[in-house]
């Protein structure tokens, strides 16, 4: 009876040994894949540039609708995809917010139109950005990289933004540091100038009255 215990107790290690390789396994390749970007604020011209980096895709996808709010594809312009030595790959566009490229490309670059032409009352629910200040959701900003559900996308952000403003969120305050976001669809940023006090919590309805000045 002790040998077959002893026997089993070792088939039942080996199973454990083999599930914790491949959460590992799994885990290591969701970190591979996830998002590495950087978001540049042009205030002035209420656009942002965003240049990064993921697994390599040749079809590229932007919400068309958010929290709501339709017709936002149409607010992603200049989309490039980039190969390993940052030449050019061909795209086209299928539809607002829709691009495939040539072949698989793990760079990408591209800027997304900001201004202010949504109702107050969506200043909340999606990205805007004005000279003052603006409210950015990676949710709406960021590309949908092979059909991945946005809340099991993890990217590595990182801001360029004026030198008299800041970023803030829930994450912390950091003006020029990459930050790691676990969940893009729940991340918002406040940005503006540091003479501003966003508070955190309710940021998007504080944000909302400057909306469109």
């Amino acid at each position: 009876m002790s040998t077959l215990l002893l026997h089993g107790r070792r088939r039942h290690l080996a199973t454990l040994l083999t599930v914790m390789a491949l959460i590992t396994c799994v885990r290591l390749s969701a970190v591979a894949q996830q998002l590495r970007v950087r978001i540049q604020l042009a205030p002035e011209t209420s656009r942002v540039v965003i240049d990064g980096s993921c697994a390599p895709n040749a079809h590229w996808s932007f919400p068309d609708s958010y929290a709501g709010v339709l017709g936002l594809g149409n607010r992603v312009e200049r989309f490039t995809a980039l190969d390993e030595s940052g030449a050019e790959i061909s795209t086209r566009k299928l539809a607002p917010g829709q691009f495939d490229s040539a072949t698989s490309a793990s760079h990408f670059r591209y800027e997304v139109n900001l201004a202010p032409r949504l109702s107050g009352s969506d200043a909340a629910r999606v990205s805007w950005l004005n000279k003052q200040r603006g409210l950015l959701m990676l949710g709406d900003l960021l590309p949908i990289i092979s059909g991945q559900n946005p809340r099991d996308t993890a990217a590595s952000v990182q801001f360029q933004s004026p030198d008299t403003w800041s970023v803030q969120s829930n994450y912390q305050e950091h003006p020029q540091a990459a930050v790691t976001v676990s969940d893009i669809d729940g991340a918002v940023f406040a940005v503006g100038s540091r003479s501003a006090n966003f508070p955190v919590d309710g940021i998007g309805h504080e944000l909302s009255a400057d909306y469109g000045r």
